[in-house]
């Protein structure tokens, strides 16, 4: 492909077929399965997820990328439009969606809220993001990594680090190394937007103390259930666990 490549696109392909494969592997996709791939781009990783299933959409927002991708993969469905701005509801119709996706890494965490806030059926996430991300999805409360984004992704999903990516393996080489994540739904039956308010809220000053970031309000609610968990009320956000997030947000609602 003979790409001028878009530094506002945050474009970076990946031509390394074995490492498609293992990243579309992860998947365990049947014939059936939906996948969504947001960000298409070169093209290589969709040939890769086309091998294991044909039930395709993918976005691009590089209306240059056109011609070549449609001449490429005539037999799917490709929207070349903004993801953060099309009109995702009819997504809802499916049963079930595996999303798939190397990331624009300037934009990762949006996409990512976008997908749960517009409540989409997602059965898991395979995605490529910087290592830095990565590295704040998958953190343990009490590290410099844990913020709301890991207390918000680990209570919806299971999520692992998969594949270490070096950056030599990406045309043109991004500034940074890379990360193959799965995130793997967990059922859950709560409020993704009342939850994701608490925990920001939570988090809104991370050096702050807890019962000052979420207020006199809720303090109140929740100080006793704080103090069965062994909890001072000196604690930071950044010292509970996931687990006793989800306790403390079922106390509130």
């Amino acid at each position: 492909m003979n790409h001028n490549f878009k530094k506002k696109y945050g474009q970076n392909f990946i031509h390394d077929t074995n490492l498609l494969k293992k990243i579309v592997s992860l998947a365990d996709l049947k014939e059936d399965d939906f996948v969504l791939e947001i960000g298409v781009g070169s093209g290589n990783l969709t040939a890769a997820i086309l091998s294991q299933s044909k039930n395709y959409l993918g976005f691009e927002i590089d209306l240059s990328l056109r011609e070549d991708l449609q001449n490429r993969f005539n037999q799917v469905r490709i929207v070349y439009g903004d993801f953060m701005k099309e009109d995702l509801s009819q997504l809802r119709n499916q049963s079930e969606i595996s999303i798939i996706a190397n990331l624009p890494y300037y934009i990762t965490t949006p996409i990512i809220m976008r997908c749960l806030d517009s409540n989409l059926p997602i059965k898991q996430m395979i995605i490529m993001v910087q290592k830095e991300v990565a590295d704040r999805f998958t953190a343990n409360y009490g590290t410099k990594d844990y913020n709301a984004l890991s207390v918000i992704l680990q209570t919806f999903f299971t999520v692992k680090q998969e594949i270490q990516v070096n950056k030599k393996m990406f045309i043109p080489p991004p500034q940074v190394d890379s990360t193959v994540v799965s995130l793997k739904r967990k059922k859950l039956d709560i409020d993704i937007e009342k939850f994701k308010a608490f925990i920001k809220s939570c988090f809104r000053q991370k050096r702050k103390l807890l019962k000052n970031n979420v207020g006199k309000e809720i303090y109140e609610q929740i100080k006793e259930q704080l103090t069965e968990l062994g909890y001072s009320e000196k604690v930071r956000a950044e010292e509970i666990s996931i687990e006793d997030f989800y306790l403390l947000f079922e106390k509130i609602n």
